[in-house]
């Protein structure tokens, strides 16, 4: 059951109490995940939002109803923060900018991610992808499959906001009445930053560090060089700090921190060695995919998986473990000799 406005209903599990004048917004993903979080400061001069979901209609209706529900206006909102570009986080950025006229707030790498993978050169970008994906392996039959797939982001994330303000490590962020210090967390995507409480031991942590799943780290276009140690090096980073309680994209808080993190650095220790193992003849990265991820997959899953592999196997090159060979249009991975 959930409360009726006059844009909808609003389900209980949509809209939960983070602490005292700071919710969590589920909004709908058509992803396996389900939902996005969302959080909403309430502040004695104006509303903050951290992310905003999808630019599509099921989002939008959510937000209309959870503005009416909460009893703000739209005009309330002083500023609308996003923890990273992907379209899940950010897509109903511009509609929310439309709606309130706040301004946008982002680390300057994820403003030139959004824009240039979701503006003009969006078939450009999307283009050079699934060429990307086919020197790795991918099946040339499914390029037209995958490159339909990345162009259909597009839809859901414009329009892009028009107004920014750029941030950067270190920098302040006022959400509600409580300021928290922007932290760069790159690796699952270039320019994702987390905020920081240290007062109260509070993280809002993107897809930095989820609670239960590990956050896709992939190689994008005008992403890092080696994404997996730049994930690396920033979860070893927020590890130190003392985080009480963690709140991130998807699903639950996170209360034991350091544990989650260990977990999370685990993980991929374990899947660069499975990768290291596997390589005893030449490989590409669609083969090696074939090899870890068994289920049946959707070209959505098929693309983190890529991409997931891809970054993990240029990791090993460039520890030495491995090497990366170039044959025409074609790239493999071998055993060093």
């Amino acid at each position: 059951m959930g409360e009726q406005t006059r844009h909808g209903t609003v389900h209980a599990r949509t809209i939960q109490d983070v602490f005292p004048r700071c919710i969590r917004v589920c909004l709908p993903a058509p992803f396996p995940l389900q939902t996005v979080n969302a959080y909403v400061f309430f502040g004695n001069d104006g509303v903050d939002i951290v992310d905003t979901g999808m630019g599509d209609d099921a989002t939008r209706r959510t937000w209309e109803a959870v503005r009416a529900q909460c009893g703000f206006e739209w005009s309330d909102v002083r500023s609308i923060v996003l923890t990273h570009h992907h379209p899940d986080h950010a897509g109903c950025a511009g509609w929310l900018q439309q709606r309130t006229g706040a301004p946008v707030r982002a680390h300057h790498d994820a403003q030139l991610q959004l824009t240039t993978m979701w503006g003009d050169d969006a078939e450009t970008v999307c283009t050079d992808w699934v060429r990307r994906f086919l020197a790795h392996g991918w099946p040339a039959e499914r390029s037209a499959d995958m490159q339909a797939h990345m162009r259909s982001f597009v839809d859901v994330v414009r329009p892009l906001p028009m107004r920014w303000q750029l941030m950067h490590a270190g920098q302040t962020c006022m959400l509600g009445n409580d300021a928290y210090v922007v932290i760069d967390t790159p690796g699952h995507a270039r320019g994702h930053i987390a905020l920081w409480d240290e007062r109260r031991g509070v993280l809002f942590c993107g897809d930095h560090v989820l609670a239960d799943i590990t956050p896709n780290v992939s190689v994008s276009p005008g992403g890092e060089a080696d994404p997996l140690q730049s994930y690396v090096d920033a979860l070893m980073h927020v590890r130190t700090f003392h985080v009480l309680c963690a709140h991130p994209g998807h699903r639950g808080a996170i209360t034991q921190f350091s544990d989650r993190v260990d977990a999370i650095v685990a993980h991929h220790r374990a899947r660069l060695a499975r990768l290291e193992a596997m390589i005893d003849a030449p490989m590409d990265a669609y083969a090696c995919s074939t090899q870890l991820f068994t289920k049946p997959l959707t070209l959505h899953q098929w693309r983190f998986a890529m991409g997931e592999v891809i970054a993990h196997l240029d990791h090993l090159v460039g520890q030495g473990r491995i090497r990366r060979v170039e044959e025409g249009h074609r790239m493999t991975y071998q055993r060093r000799v």
